[in-house]
């Protein structure tokens, strides 16, 4: 059965927000959906959330999805590092990566993460790539502005016709 992981972040709690609205959605389509009242969210400690996480999850495979929210975000991350294992998807919803000193900031993570991207080009050819999870800095059009501005993207290309496929922080 396939089994959802939804975690808080930093004060946060299971009734709050979009939570339940989420796990209702999730249970209709016959997921197994768990939102754990992770420890001390006022005060939270990576190093108390991860042994935390692994407890609840108990069995890590490709039926396991997660979907984290601020701080809970890094602690899904950090979880699946020290595992080494698949897990069905992950989805990060406002992370929150950059705390302090003995934290890892965003920029070590995109030393080390992957992003498996499925994709159909215009070319009609439909694809999945796996590409390290390092941004660049490209010069994209901004459509408000109507003037190409500097952004950090993941770039790939198409495996067919090699068109360049570009994905922002603010994708729309």
């Amino acid at each position: 059965m396939k089994r959802v992981f939804i975690i808080h972040g930093w004060g946060g709690f299971p009734g709050e927000g979009w939570f339940p609205g989420l796990k209702k959605e999730l249970e209709k389509k016959n997921f197994k959906v768990e939102v754990p009242s992770m420890p001390d969210s006022e005060h939270p400690k990576i190093e108390t959330w991860i042994p935390f996480l692994k407890k609840v999850v108990g069995k890590l495979d490709e039926e396991t999805y997660f979907v984290g929210h601020s701080i809970g975000c890094q602690t899904i991350l950090r979880y699946l590092e020290k595992e080494n294992k698949k897990c069905g998807k992950v989805i990060l919803v406002a992370p929150w990566m950059n705390l302090d000193k003995n934290t890892m900031n965003e920029e070590e993570y995109e030393e080390t993460l992957t992003a498996c991207i499925k994709y159909e080009c215009s070319c009609g050819y439909k694809g999945e790539i796996e590409v390290p999870f390092k941004r660049k800095k490209v010069m994209r059009l901004d459509e408000e502005e109507g003037k190409k501005k500097a952004v950090e993207a993941l770039v790939f290309e198409c495996e067919k016709c090699k068109k360049k496929f570009y994905i922002t922080k603010k994708m729309k």
